[in-house]
């Protein structure tokens, strides 16, 4: 009986530390291109109409989200397994991230006029069109 729990604990472990050196690889590639400007940020943290701000909620969610990951990944390693996420560490995922989806449903007026301008301008054109298959149909 205790030969199979040291045989799981081994196991466990050794599933541990290669999850963990797998998600020290990936991060240090993906450190690697940022560094070498093969993966641009700006994308990420700026805001997605045409004013090319940079958005604080977005560069926070980023921010908090690997630095939560990465002390994961140390702490798992330290304590030979997989630990459990402290739950203040999740609230400030959700915080985070709920502010991330508040700021894109405000989103700026702006833009939701542009885009209720477009969607009149598209019914226009979805009327006219209709209109003009009737005028044809009748012409026939």
């Amino acid at each position: 009986m205790t030969t199979d729990f040291w045989t799981l604990r081994a196991a466990t472990t050794l599933f541990a530390y290669g999850l963990s050196i797998g998600f020290l690889l990936l991060y240090s590639v993906v450190m690697w291109k940022i560094f070498k400007n093969e993966i641009d940020l700006g994308s990420i943290i700026q805001e997605k109409d045409s004013s090319g701000k940079s958005s604080i909620a977005r560069f926070q969610l980023l921010v908090f989200t690997l630095t939560i990951a990465g002390l994961y990944v140390i702490l798992s390693i330290e304590a030979g397994t997989l630990i459990d996420v402290p739950a203040g560490a999740l609230a400030l995922l959700g915080i985070s991230g709920g502010s991330f989806l508040i700021s894109k449903g405000i989103g700026t007026p702006e833009l939701r006029t542009e885009e209720k301008r477009l969607d009149v301008e598209k019914e226009k054109v979805k009327v006219a069109a209709a209109e003009r298959r009737a005028d044809l149909s009748k012409d026939q």
